[in-house]
């Protein structure tokens, strides 16, 4: 019987990783992204790495393809139910970035393609060692559709330019201010440009 991927990772041949890698990709299983992100990070193979980075564009893009929604059935007359509590976290999120409360329907096509091809630059320039410039761009893709959160990958991926859960990354991610405090604090402020002082001219008779 073939190695199971999760053995085939563990492999000191790179070879066998990249099958793990396929396998993955393959999988449609957007919770074993996390799986690809750490080989794209963390492989010592430069072309794996590249690899599994491509393999976790794939599999993101796999899974974010417009699906036909079916029609609805006529519900039957009932009582309302009662709306469940929301946690604090959840709670600060929508109180920092409002747009969270809109449907679906409310986003274009246009945008929610963008939003997603945003983030896969973000996740790219990542693993590039970008990661500063990796969080303006998410940002950027959360503007454009604020419910990446819905998305695996998505979550994912601004986990890991924050390191920190996603609710506490969409506080930080959806907040201009708290983005630039975030960058500023593990990143340092960003280079100005120092204008040369001229010599002040001696004063001429």
């Amino acid at each position: 019987m073939a190695l199971d991927w999760r053995d085939q990772l563990n492999s000191d041949d790179p070879k066998v990783r990249a099958q793990a890698v396929k396998a993955i990709a393959l999988s449609g299983n957007q919770d074993y992204l996390k799986y690809l992100i750490e080989i794209a990070e963390n492989d010592p193979d430069s072309q794996l790495r590249e690899y599994a980075k491509k393999a976790a564009q794939h599999l993101y893009a796999s899974q974010t393809k417009p699906q036909p929604k079916p029609e609805p059935e006529p519900e039957p007359i009932r009582q309302s139910p009662s709306i469940p509590e929301k946690s604090d976290s959840e709670i600060d999120a929508a109180l920092a970035h409002p747009t969270l409360e809109i449907e679906e329907e409310d986003l274009s096509t246009a945008d929610v393609r963008e939003a997603e091809s945003k983030v896969q630059r973000a996740f790219s320039l990542h693993t590039r060692g970008q990661t500063k410039k990796a969080l303006l761009v998410y940002a950027q893709a959360l503007e454009l559709n604020p419910l990446l959160g819905k998305n695996s990958f998505s979550r994912s991926v601004a986990s890991e330019l924050t390191g920190k859960p996603f609710q506490d990354s969409l506080l930080i991610l959806g907040d201009p201010d708290k983005l630039s405090e975030f960058i500023e604090a593990n990143y340092g402020k960003a280079k100005k440009e120092r204008k040369k002082v001229s010599s002040p001219s001696k004063a001429q008779k």
